[in-house]
């Protein structure tokens, strides 16, 4: 399997195999180190050139519908869709007046 990253507000793209993403994740950020915005996952597996699976070779048909459920099995099923954190609330301290200050002499008793 290949991985291609496309740079941010770039079409070029650096690639390289999954083996040797797991291994280095930095060499998809290619020589000018920038953040990745999309991925794209490339598979290439030979397909059967009879018409119908035979005895001695695969079909056509069965060999990309094989191909098709590899794909989804290995990398799509377990895809799940970004949902960005939930809001969080600031709470705000009330605008606090300082206490009155009362005194013995205003009429005021504790």
């Amino acid at each position: 399997m290949v991985v291609e990253a496309f740079p941010k507000r770039s079409n070029r793209s650096t690639s390289a195999t999954l083996d040797a993403v797991r291994t280095d994740k930095d060499v998809l950020l290619g020589d000018e180190k920038r953040e990745p915005g999309r991925f794209r996952l490339s598979i290439s597996k030979d397909i059967g050139v009879a018409r119908k699976t035979s005895k001695s070779a695969v079909g056509f048909i069965d060999s990309v519908v094989g191909q098709i459920t590899s794909f989804y099995g290995t990398v799509l099923e377990d895809l799940t869709p970004w949902t960005p954190p939930a809001p969080r609330i600031t709470r705000q301290q009330p605008d606090v007046d300082p206490e009155p200050t009362h005194t013995p002499e205003d009429g005021w008793t504790a």
